[in-house]
């Protein structure tokens, strides 16, 4: 029982088979040690897949149909009955299932962190914030808005700005506070000391007196050299190359602005080991030339080259360190800012856990501290171990050596080859090296087992990947670093080369297709070119493999980033395939109709927002008229005649806002859009979203990403204010709307989206790659926290740098070749859990790649193949029999699923609604509109917006457009109006000669109001008129007569009051 368990892992090893069987080995032993075992994994859904494995692998031993399972458990449990303790087991667990410990091992640390509140000093009852992002937009606005009030912050932002506007980067340092925010969340930095102000400041100016210093000598030598050419008579073109060479080179040292310009060259370095370099053998100033190094040039050169050899790595360090220092300068502000944001929300950060915990148990009796919170834990088990990070890793240490030292199991399982989360603290060398390090006290316990078997993919998938990864290392060593790198050596060692399943040994297929760049095009035009090519080769692929008898949810597409995700699935849903799954592809936000409503919002919002305009024509006329591109590109060459910003709008082009309604704007779109501009910037931002989708008739199709929006909409009126521009806000801000995709069910038969990082962990029978193609080394200019040992920077600890080749020739060296070697692992790591979730066939698209150049994926496939000896035909490596996989037949499932319907969209006002008026009750809907609607009450709503008899036509007009009534019941309700208006009192009633007032409320004093449905005043004489949808009634006379006395008391001449009652078309006097 007492032992340490460490299984290297592969991908499709039967890892998470490996863990249950352990886990039931243990609780078959004895029932009641379910609740003193934890099991740790990294994921939610992982953690809930090992608990519903574990569960039915239960209930199956229970009744002795485990299959392999309980012949591996009862072989190594020969004493036990295996179905009894089984049962006994499950009961357990079921009736106290809060006991079951399988959780994340965020979640584990979480229940501590909670337990500890109080010696933690924390709030008891905290919320913990999973992601950070929201926390870092709060921060990072709130330190910009000190910008200003703060000099110190305010000079530190000012020269990051500076220095980024000398690198032609802009002015925008948003990014870049976002940066060393995710940063301060990072292992290595809390090695890093909160450093003063007083004191950053202290090294900043100590590193700008090691450049300046350097520099000014350099400069001297250069001055020198040039002063003592011209006291002899001499140009720079006199020596041998001229400027290009050895008095050149020193010439230039006197302007020298970049670190690479104070460079001793090579021509210069010839001329000190050769006179003769001075000058050409034809030249006529041989004589000149040479006395002129021996008066002195020769010796400058010599004090310049020795000054540079000497310093110009300290001098280079300090001027590589002061490209950033300015963010070690704004980490502090942004720390405080994090503990205000803390404070104010009563929460604490997911990432800030395991520092916390580390905190409280260094120096403490750990143990205690973990059964204080309430975990008894025998025996620990941990999944992906090569995902943990440092600390949360030291947080475990205690917890493992006191399983181990009392006589219990801890066991480990990982796969360094899958670890593709080092940006979040994800560290392979603990599975590789610290583990064996760390509990070397137990290495009498030490267990390592390889778990070898693959039984995920067939033959050809898996011999391709064991070539392929195997010589890696190798390939590496040959055209990236001469020495490799450890882990690299360790993580794809001969020792996991995988053997193939019995069940998969069949053939399988592999295709890597090399697609051409023209050399002619841009670098931009050549990524552009060779993708489109990728995509319609996908396309092919899926067309083909549907032949084959694969379905759909059988195919998978791997791509390194969701907008490349998002570019396929666009290029398939143009292309008539709409059965796509992808959570981080199919973007509300990028859906070309979700643009156009979005727009058509912000022009609503500011009508004088050309941009809004101009990109609302552009998708209306795109995506729903669907004119093709160069119509498009035609349409508006016609009409867009903006020469610059200062000319004025021609009038009726698309930039005109003076005369709105004869723009062209308003002419492309709808009219019941355009001619409801003013109404429909009013609406509340929910009804708005419906009368535009009603308008531009998004509802008579089902569309997955108009209802998401809706739903988006409906989420943030219910906890925000209903105004258009707090949308629009929330909108260009929000992660929620960043992130927000379709959702579509797990079930469903359609085609796997995802990037590569989201696939870990599954598998498809076919995998398709159509850009395998990325940086895998570091980006130049991207932000990296280096080390020295040498002064200031051991003092800084972690120093702010940018990714360059010249920090080779710094102090930081080191640390910047662990870091290229760190991203070329985490690439090759990337590759590998991509190349091995297939288990029948493989595709992987990969632009031609030429020369020496090992800084992509495309270039390390045909050196890697090249190292294999592996033949590459028109472009093409192919593995398997291409001819045999047209021969499999697959069983299709089938699958019934719920199709998106289409609903129609109805205005609420008209389902529910606070009225003072009892006749709206009378109001009815169905399916025959004309016979069920009461028309009195249609009427009674059209008269109130009429003033005068030319009024109706766009009086219900509006009626209409606000949802009440259909198109089509327009001349019905048009010859009602218009037969009670011809009625001669209601000529008097609608002639011009009145002053009309329409529901105008008349306020009481005692705080009563009156709202009568006509009031015509003229210069000696006035008329209230009420109009009444039911039958005569006594109440009705005593209404209007309360009117009519009210308005005599106002001191109105000659009041007159009428009842029109609108069924019977009766006028009365009262």
């Amino acid at each position: 029982m007492n032992s340490l368990k460490i299984y290297k892992s592969s991908a499709g090893s039967g890892k998470t088979f490996t863990l249950v069987k352990e886990y039931l080995r243990l609780v078959l032993k004895n029932p009641d040690d379910y609740q003193h075992i934890l099991a740790i994994t990294f994921t939610n859904k992982a953690a809930a897949e090992m608990k519903s494995r574990i569960v039915e692998a239960l209930v199956s031993l229970s009744k002795n149909s485990g299959g392999s399972l309980q012949e591996v458990l009862s072989a190594e449990l020969p004493d036990t009955k295996i179905d009894k303790q089984a049962d006994k087991a499950l009961k357990l667990i079921l009736h106290n299932y809060a006991s079951f410990s399988v959780s994340t091992i965020d979640s584990f640390f979480q229940r501590i962190l909670r337990a500890l509140a109080r010696e933690m000093h924390l709030p008891l009852r905290l919320e913990v914030e999973i992601g950070l992002d929201d926390a870092i937009l709060e921060v990072t606005d709130k330190l910009l808005k000190e910008v200003g009030s703060d000099k110190e912050l305010t000079e530190w932002l000012a020269a990051l700005i500076f220095q980024k506007l000398d690198e032609d980067k802009g002015w925008n340092v948003e990014s870049d506070i976002t940066t060393v925010a995710q940063e301060l969340f990072k292992d290595h930095y809390e090695d890093s000391p909160a450093l003063s102000r007083e004191r950053i400041r202290e090294i900043y100016k100590e590193l700008q007196t090691i450049r300046k210093s350097f520099e000014q000598k350099m400069k001297e030598y250069g001055n020198k050299a040039f002063r003592l050419m011209q006291e002899a008579g001499l140009s720079v073109e006199d020596f041998s190359y001229g400027t290009k060479g050895v008095m050149g080179n020193l010439s230039n040292l006197r302007e020298a602005f970049s670190p690479d310009d104070f460079r001793i060259k090579s021509r210069a370095l010839a001329a000190l080991e050769d006179p003769d370099k001075w000058f050409t053998k034809a030249s006529k100033l041989k004589g000149q030339i040479s006395n002129a190094v021996e008066a002195g040039l020769g010796q400058c050169l010599k004090e310049a080259n020795d000054f540079f050899v000497s310093e110009f790595t300290k001098y280079l360090s300090a001027a590589e360190a002061l490209r950033r220092i300015y963010m070690f300068g704004i980490a502090n502000d942004i720390l405080k800012k994090f503990s205000e944001y803390r404070n104010e929300n009563n929460v604490i950060l997911l990432a800030d856990t395991p520092k916390m915990l580390s905190q409280i148990i260094t120096g403490q009796d750990a143990p205690f501290i973990y059964e204080k919170s309430g975990n008894r834990f025998k025996h620990l088990l941990i999944d992906e171990f090569q995902d943990t990070s440092f600390y949360q890793w030291k947080n475990l240490l205690p917890l493992i050596n006191n399983t181990l030292g009392s006589g219990n199991m801890a066991l480990v399982v990982g796969d360094a080859k899958q670890s593709i989360y080092r940006w979040r603290g994800g560290n392979m060398n603990l599975l590789l090296i610290h583990i064996l390090e760390d509990l070397n006290h137990f290495k009498e316990l030490y267990q390592e087992e390889i778990l070898a078997m693959n039984f995920r993919s067939r033959h050809d998938v898996v011999d391709f990947n064991n070539s392929f990864f195997k010589i890696l290392p190798e390939v590496i060593r040959q055209h990236v670093h001469p020495d490799g790198h450890p882990l690299l050596d360790l993580a794809y060692s001969d020792e996991l080369v995988q053997k193939v399943a019995d069940k998969n040994n069949k053939q399988g297929y592999v295709k890597i297709t090399f697609l051409e760049k023209k050399t002619e095009e841009t670098e931009e035009e050549e990524e552009t070119g060779w993708k489109e090519n990728a995509l319609k080769k996908t396309l092919e692929n899926i067309q083909s493999l549907l032949k084959q008898n694969y379905s759909y949810r059988d195919i998978a597409i791997l791509v390194r980033r969701n907008i490349e995700g998002n570019e396929v699935a666009q290029f398939l849903l143009e292309n008539g395939i709409s059965q796509i799954i992808s959570p981080d592809s199919l973007l509300i936000a990028s859906a070309p109709r979700i643009r156009f409503l979005v727009n058509v919002m912000r022009f609503l919002s500011d009508t004088e927002n050309t941009i809004a305009r101009t990109e609302v024509i552009y998708y209306y006329n795109k995506y729903i008229k669907q004119i093709q591109q160069d119509d498009l590109h035609a349409y508006f060459s016609d009409h867009l005649k903006v020469k610059n910003k200062s000319a004025k709008p021609k009038p009726g082009t698309l930039f005109d806002t003076e005369g709105l309604e004869e723009t062209l704007f308003n002419k492309s779109l709808p009219e019941n859009f355009s001619g409801n501009i003013s109404y429909l910037s009013k609406l509340p931002v929910y009804d708005l979203c419906e009368q535009l989708i009603r308008i531009f008739e998004f509802n008579e199709k089902p569309d997955a990403y108009i209802q998401r929006f809706q739903d988006l909409v409906l989420e943030y009126t219910s906890s925000n204010n209903s105004s258009l521009d707090g949308f629009l806000e929330w909108w260009n801000t929000s992660n929620t709307v960043k992130n927000c995709s379709v959702m579509i069910p797990e079930n469903e038969d359609a085609i796997r989206i995802m990037t590569i990082h989201k696939s870990k962990g599954l598998q498809f029978p076919v995998v398709i790659m159509p850009f395998a193609d990325w940086k895998i080394l570091p980006r130049a200019n991207d932000l990296f926290w280096g080390y020295a040992s040498e002064e200031p920077y051991a003092e800084m600890r972690r120093v702010a740098l940018l990714n360059s080749n010249r920090l080779l020739e710094t102090y930081f060296s080191a640390s910047y070749q662990e870091e290229v070697m760190q991203t070329l692992i985490d690439n090759l790591n990337m590759l590998y859990v991509a190349f091995t979730r297939a288990e029948e066939q493989l595709f992987i698209y990969s632009p031609n790649s030429s020369g020496n150049d090992m800084n992509s994926v495309s270039s390390l496939l045909v050196k890697t193949l090249e190292a294999n000896s592996c033949t590459i035909v028109d472009d093409v490596y192919e593995r398997g029999d291409a001819a045999l996989k047209f021969e499999q037949q697959k069983q299709s499932n089938t699958i019934i699923s719920e199709k998106l319907k289409i609903y129609t969209i109805n205005r609420w006002q008209e389902k529910i609604g606070i009225s003072s008026r009892a006749a709206d009750l009378l109001k009815v809907t169905g399916e025959k509109i004309h016979e069920k609607i009461n028309y009195g009450i249609l009427i009674h709503r059209v008269l109130s917006e009429i003033k005068f008899n030319d009024d109706i036509e766009n009086a219900v007009e509006k009626i209409i457009f606000e949802g009440m009534m259909p198109e089509n019941e327009k001349e019905n309700l048009l010859r009602e109006i218009t037969s009670v208006l011809n009625l001669p009192e209601m000529k008097t009633f609608f002639s011009k000669e009145w002053d009309v007032k329409n529901e105008q409320e008349i306020m009481l004093p005692g705080g009563e109001s009156l709202r009568p449905d006509r009031v015509l005043f003229a210069k000696d004489k006035t008329m209230v008129i009420d109009f009444k949808t039911g039958k005569e009634n006594k109440s009705h006379i005593d209404q209007i007569q309360k009117y009519a006395t009210v308005l005599r008391e106002m001191a109105y001449p000659n009041v007159k009051s009428y009842l029109v009652y609108l069924s019977t078309k009766q006028v009365i006097e009262v």
